[in-house]
């Protein structure tokens, strides 16, 4: 009886190549945990000779923090995680993340340079609440289905067939008939 032909082993076979279809995830950015980096914080908070004595951990923990408190007040209007951020978001988080640092190092009211700091925090708490009311809207990219930077997640977007005669008030402008169509 004759003997069939051996086949090749594995390493001698060509391979094919299947082609990796790109993934969903993969044209989307990384998001953002922490909206500021302790290089941020001389150019938005406060001097580093101000926290120069300031661990490095304990600056970065505050600036962790501070990014926590933005996303609560930013929760109510985007698709958390958000991908990109404002320098207006940086600001703040970097202000937030200063005072934190400095409450905890030493924190003296009556000082002139200290009230400027108090009322730089009240400014960005007041900031992020106009954000979660819905009176400012930051240029930050969410993590919805369409990313665009800005757009509110929380506004329904109504998508429909062309106008049929009716205003706001329930009247029509068209005279009455049957079968009308667009």
């Amino acid at each position: 009886m004759p003997r069939r032909p051996r086949r090749a082993s594995a390493a001698a076979r060509p391979t094919k190549r299947r082609r990796r279809r790109p993934r969903r995830n993969e044209k989307m950015p990384t998001p953002i945990t922490q909206y500021a980096q302790p290089s941020d914080i001389p150019v938005y908070g406060i001097s580093e000779d101000a926290i120069s004595g300031i661990p490095p951990e304990a600056v970065e923990q505050s600036l962790r923090g501070a990014s926590s408190m933005i996303d609560s007040a930013f929760r109510s209007r985007f698709t958390m995680p958000l991908f990109t951020v404002d320098q207006a978001t940086v600001r703040a988080c970097c202000v937030l993340a200063v005072y934190d640092l400095l409450v905890v190092r030493g924190y003296n009211p009556a000082a002139g340079a200290d009230e400027n700091l108090r009322l730089r925090v009240q400014d960005a708490n007041s900031w992020l609440k106009q954000v979660a009311s819905g009176l400012m809207t930051p240029d930050v990219t969410d993590s919805s289905t369409d990313i665009v930077p800005g757009t509110d997640a929380t506004r329904a977007r109504v998508v429909s067939a062309s106008s049929r005669g009716w205003n706001s008030r329930g009247e029509t402008s068209r005279p009455p008939g049957f079968f009308r169509g667009d």
